[in-house]
């Protein structure tokens, strides 16, 4: 994926931050070909960095081009975010994020067998607390919750995840 980013136009009060920026995508899938794609996305970001707290809002427009006879065609959608993460005590962090991914597709997902264009809505709820463990290793304790609304009802769910993982940030 390639994208570019720049500050904003104008100087923004302290600890503020906005970008801008653009990226272009291409999956290829080995065995599902008619599923390739080409994904474009305009995205912005306004964050708040304080000296315990930083809280980030995420705005994108996306344009997923179908290489094939993917079902449902080309698709654009929007994805937007907030997140927060704040340190609690000691050495202790926390962090809240919620997500919401729209998807409207251009054609009938299968024609013969599904008449209707493929509106997606997801929403995901996630928390996580991680602790350092060691220099730039952490174990971090998360909890998911996803929420996938759809006009074609077979495609709908809901999912809850908990995960227990270490990670290594350079």
């Amino acid at each position: 994926e390639r994208s570019i980013g720049f500050r904003a136009f104008r100087s923004l009060p302290e600890r503020w931050q906005f970008t801008l920026g653009g990226g272009v995508s291409h999956i290829r899938y080995l065995t599902l070909t008619n599923f390739n794609a080409t994904t474009f996305d305009v995205r912005s970001s306004l964050g708040y960095q304080g000296a315990e707290n930083r809280i980030q809002a995420n705005a994108s427009w996306l344009l997923d081009h179908a290489m094939a006879q993917r079902p449902g065609g080309n698709r654009r959608g929007w994805l937007t975010s907030l997140g927060w993460q704040t340190q609690l005590s000691g050495q202790l962090r926390g962090e809240l994020n919620w997500s919401r991914q729209t998807w409207r597709g251009q054609t009938d997902y299968l024609s013969s067998v599904i008449d209707a264009k493929r509106n997606q809505e997801t929403h995901i709820l996630r928390t996580s607390l991680q602790w350092p463990v060691a220099p730039h290793q952490f174990l971090q304790f998360e909890w998911r919750q996803v929420w996938n609304h759809e006009n074609i009802s077979i495609f709908q769910y809901r999912d809850r995840q908990l995960q227990l993982s270490w990670q290594w940030q350079y």
